[in-house]
């Protein structure tokens, strides 16, 4: 006769059951390598996702669009949005264009006011790039070299001469300081250049210049020169060679940039521009372009500058063989208001592979995030604390603003 076992303890099932679940718990995770370097900056090299392994981690999830079909013949109709800012409190400030003018809507995305105009007075634009900070709007004008500041009602509060052509994005810091782009000393056709932001309180007061060492690790940058026309209608343009490896960079909210070379998964962060405190790495292998892809992008750029030069001349300028046969490593970097760098690595022609790859400020990776179908490019997509708002176009064709919410469903910083 066999004598019967003792029941198993609480504490041996409780064991098992937690072995079965961490063997269930999904694919591994790998955590970042952090060295710190004789320079006092901080190595972060990245093998793998630290937060999620798949790309359910993190989602942007709409909360409401503007504009578009569904405000055509109303005051919320947008003609062609040129910059946008997100409100502290939840808003959205759009500047349009055709005519200028900045709109503002709520936390609901409804229509409130519109307030400046196209001209050359107080409170007037020729052209309106904007950034919000509690209270107030921050308006640069490069055409008309003027940087102007606005409440968070719209009323016009002071101006000063600024910069002038330099038409790209503005930032107000947390520490209140406008970030004004500017072009440097003129370097020779092709040579690289850094990058200069004028930086201002809100009551006009020069700060400083802040100047971004722009990394070109193989020199001069390659381009297509493109010429034609013949005595005084003569006509030249540089291009730069699509899919080429280039400079890229985010000014971080909280300071300094962050600012990567497309030819190498790698980017670092500055704080006075000209310092590094951090280098991230992400161990990645070069992804191959397919030719029809290479034929592809460059026959549509035949096509479309055949309308302005000979199409001669433009073949001839626009070489096959200059077309890169690996993709860079991502195209665009762009800083949260928690300090996330949001990476967007080629899609390779296709808009459903489309994805973010997301650093936390210590620079560890920590998981790839889909990119929404209706989003657009990073030069006018703007990122806030939880929230992302982004130019792009509805079904129709016609140009909305759509703001997600950046929903942080596990894993990652806070």
């Amino acid at each position: 006769m066999f004598k019967s076992e003792r029941p198993m303890s609480r504490w041996k099932l409780s064991t098992i059951l937690l072995a079965a679940a961490c063997a269930d718990a999904g694919p591994k995770l790998d955590a970042p390598v952090v060295t710190t370097l004789g320079n006092g900056a901080v190595e972060v090299k990245n093998t793998g996702p630290s937060g999620w392994a798949d790309t359910t981690g993190w989602r942007l999830v709409e909360l409401y669009r503007v504009g578009g079909a569904q405000a055509e013949d109303t005051p919320g109709e947008l003609v062609d949005p040129q910059s946008i800012a997100l409100a502290a409190a939840g808003g959205l400030f759009v500047a349009d264009q055709k005519p200028s003018v900045i709109k503002q809507y709520g936390p609901d995305g409804a229509f409130i006011r519109s307030f400046g105009r196209e001209g050359g007075g107080p409170g007037e634009f020729q052209v309106a790039f904007i950034a919000a900070a509690p209270g107030f709007l921050a308006l640069h004008d490069p055409r008309s070299s003027r940087t102007s500041v606005f409440d968070s009602a719209g009323n016009f509060i002071r101006s000063w001469p600024s910069s002038c052509c330099y038409w790209s994005s503005i930032l107000v810091s947390r520490d209140t300081l406008i970030h004004v782009p500017t072009s440097g000393p003129p370097t020779a056709m092709g040579e690289p250049g850094n990058t200069y932001y004028l930086r201002y309180r809100l009551d006009g007061t020069f700060v400083d210049t802040m100047v971004i060492d722009t990394p070109r690790p193989d020199g001069a940058q390659n381009f297509w020169m493109l010429q034609g026309g013949s005595g005084n209608n003569k006509m030249s343009m540089m291009l730069g060679i699509p899919l080429a490896p280039d400079a890229t960079w985010a000014l971080d909210p909280a300071g300094g940039a962050v600012v990567g070379w497309t030819a190498d998964y790698r980017f670092v962060a500055t704080q006075t521009g000209r310092d590094t405190t951090q280098v991230v790495e992400l161990a990645r292998s070069p992804v191959a372009i397919p030719e029809e892809r290479r034929v592809r992008i460059r026959d549509s750029m035949v096509n479309d500058y055949a309308r302005q030069f000979d199409r001669q001349a433009v073949e001839d300028a626009f070489k096959l063989s200059g077309i890169p046969a690996t993709a860079p490593f991502f195209e665009s970097i762009q800083v949260d208001g928690r300090r996330n760098r949001w990476l967007r690595p080629d899609d390779g022609g296709n808009r459903a592979n489309a994805r973010f790859d997301v650093f936390d400020s210590t620079g560890a990776y920590l998981g790839a995030v889909p990119v929404p179908g209706t989003f657009g490019n990073s030069w006018r997509t703007e990122w806030g604390m939880d929230r992302v708002a982004t130019v792009a176009e509805d079904d129709d064709g016609l140009p909305v603003v759509v703001v997600y919410r950046i929903e942080r469903a596990k894993g990652g910083a806070p």
